[in-house]
């Protein structure tokens, strides 16, 4: 809710960076329930479309090209690390065009305690998103023309003080201690929070 309600606020591209694939359907599933109330929003997973609809992964990568900095309109792209470093269309089109047009507003990692754990180890392609991604959108060369200055949240239930430091490594971006919000567990026993349990 929080992402969603961020992402119509500031219009344009939302990347949503999700470190594991197992969570991008339920993530995707959130989204699509509670577009219609917004407009004009739209929700893609990438790394689901290119497996699957290809033509309209590549019709999309041409639409966030061609947006506008005053789009009334909101993408909301879900994308996993390794397609970030195997896909060179997307990247040019969220750092040359997006990026450069002003149309990308909002960059947030889900779960980014696994961005630590993982990152900061066995997976490369996490690590690869710094110079990849982060540093162009964050830290442009000089002589790169951009317009966008995106905010930036990473979400987690569970990310220990000492992993700050690491997500700063990663990501390029310094966490003044103002910056980093915890919910007390009044405020997390207030969340609409449903659970299952299913023996198979």
């Amino acid at each position: 809710h929080i992402v969603r309600t961020a992402g119509v606020m500031v219009r344009g591209v939302v990347v949503i960076i999700i470190p594991l694939l197992a969570l991008s359907a339920d993530v995707h599933e959130r989204f699509s329930c509670g577009l219609d109330r917004f407009g004009t929003v739209s929700a893609y997973h990438l790394d689901d479309m290119w497996e699957t609809t290809r033509s309209k992964y590549y019709e999309l990568v041409k639409a966030v090209r061609a947006l506008q900095p005053d789009t009334t309109s909101t993408y909301f792209l879900m994308i996993s690390p390794q397609f970030f470093l195997y896909h060179d269309d997307v990247v040019d089109a969220l750092l040359m065009a997006a990026n450069a047009n002003g149309t990308l507003r909002l960059v947030v990692c889900d779960e980014i305690h696994l961005m630590v754990q993982q990152g900061m180890t066995f997976r490369y392609e996490i690590r690869a998103l710094r110079d990849r991604f982060f540093r162009p959108i964050f830290h442009p060369h000089p002589s790169v023309h951009s317009i966008s200055n995106p905010y930036f949240v990473g979400l987690s239930g569970s990310v220990p003080d000492d992993y700050i430091a690491d997500i700063a490594t990663l990501t390029t971006i310094p966490f003044p201690k103002g910056s980093v919000l915890r919910g007390s567990p009044d405020t997390f026993a207030q969340r609409d929070i449903r659970m299952e349990l299913s023996i198979s």
